[in-house]
């Protein structure tokens, strides 16, 4: 169970609202909860981060490529500059 107070002005729209959509306030607010922690959600699956992590740090079959990005610079440029 949940109490809140709300302004009054909040409280008065929301009890228009209410009589508007022939409902109950506290109908009209766990429906507004609900949309809020949906749309949460939704943002927290969708993000660049969940939408991608399986790629991150993954190229041509080398997933330790953030860990191995150095080493390999290195070794492509003194192959390409050893004149040896």
């Amino acid at each position: 169970m949940l109490s809140i107070r709300l302004p009054y002005e909040l409280e008065r729209e929301l009890s228009t609202a209410a009589k508007l959509e022939n409902s109950t306030k506290t109908k009209l607010v766990k429906e507004a909860i609900i949309s809020f922690l949906d749309n949460l959600k939704q943002k927290r699956i969708n993000s660049a981060y969940s939408l991608g992590k399986d790629l991150f740090g993954v190229c041509e079959d080398d997933e330790n490529l953030s860990i191995n990005y150095k080493q390999k610079l290195d070794k492509i440029l003194n192959e390409k500059h050893n004149h040896n």
